[in-house]
């Protein structure tokens, strides 16, 4: 997986370089996922992710720990940026921000005119992140989210050439 340009972080190792994940990163990413997330995927789960030539399994490292990870998948033009974590000892220093920059060039360099993504429309924090990275309120889907159930807001980044 090229063409995440984002990858090298500041010399002293404290701002996160977005890269591949490595199956070495698995454990970090479920350990990450499973503070972030009330059902977690497995390391197959995201292994099997990482298999897929449609899919991205992209990891924030900083000061050589992963700090964060975010999935992404193709489907034609459109990519969905489907997942966003960070460690909860990393949260505010701006790995969220590196790993949607890193996203955004991925999608970019495989094609893709637009990313959509969903996230719960309580989630304040990464409702700013995403507008913070450029992207726009596109809709509100009812009911989208079962545990604990809540409405996602859609929102869509048009990417241009």
């Amino acid at each position: 997986m090229s063409g995440c340009g984002s990858a090298k972080g500041r010399a002293d190792g404290s701002e996160p370089g977005v890269r591949p994940a490595r199956r070495t990163d698995l454990a970090a990413v479920v350990e990450i996922e499973a503070a972030a997330f009330p059902d977690p995927w497995s390391a197959r789960s995201f292994a099997d992710l990482m298999a897929r030539p449609d899919a991205a399994l992209l990891v924030a490292a900083a000061a050589g720990e992963v700090a964060g990870y975010a999935t992404l998948t193709l489907r034609g033009a459109e990519a969905e940026l489907t997942s966003v974590a960070v460690s909860p000892g990393r949260r505010g220093r701006g790995v969220g921000a590196a790993l949607v920059g890193g996203g955004v060039e991925w999608a970019r360099g495989r094609g893709a005119g637009r990313i959509l993504l969903a996230v719960r429309t309580g989630n304040a924090p990464a409702i700013r992140l995403y507008e913070g990275a450029g992207f726009r309120l596109a809709g509100v889907h009812p009911g989208y989210y079962e545990d604990p159930p809540g409405d996602a807001a859609i929102f869509v980044l048009e990417l241009a050439d």
